[in-house]
């Protein structure tokens, strides 16, 4: 039995394999993104309503719990955690603080004039 492409030849490929043809004249790259964006969307809405929802559900509540056994007690108030907060203090101490301070008491006023190149 032989197969018949959309212009009624007779073609080499069975098993009902349609070839289909681009006509240029009936499509457009338009309809052509029209098309993709519709069926890319059913095919998300099916996934969603299969197994996405489950899955974004089970990752919810691994995070949860992840983030309960993260947040305990005895995690957080850790001595490596405790030198790290020690650590940035320090370092807001001494690049943030200080260093403000020392220009805040600068006196700008007292301070050399320098000739602009541009200046007429």
């Amino acid at each position: 039995m032989a197969a018949y492409n959309s212009h009624g030849r007779a073609t080499a490929y069975g098993n009902n394999y349609r070839q289909h043809s681009r006509d240029s004249d009936s499509n457009s790259l338009l309809d052509d993104l029209r098309a993709f964006v519709s069926r890319s969307v059913r095919l998300l809405w099916r996934f969603w309503i299969e197994r996405g929802r489950r899955m974004a559900l089970n990752a919810v509540v691994s995070a949860v719990r992840q983030l309960r056994r993260n947040l305990a007690y005895n995690r957080l108030f850790s001595f490596p955690h405790l030198l790290v907060a020690l650590w940035v203090l320090v370092l807001l101490w001494g690049e943030r603080w200080v260093f403000h301070t020392k220009v805040e008491g600068c006196h700008w006023s007292n301070w050399e004039r320098w000739v602009s190149l541009f200046e007429g």
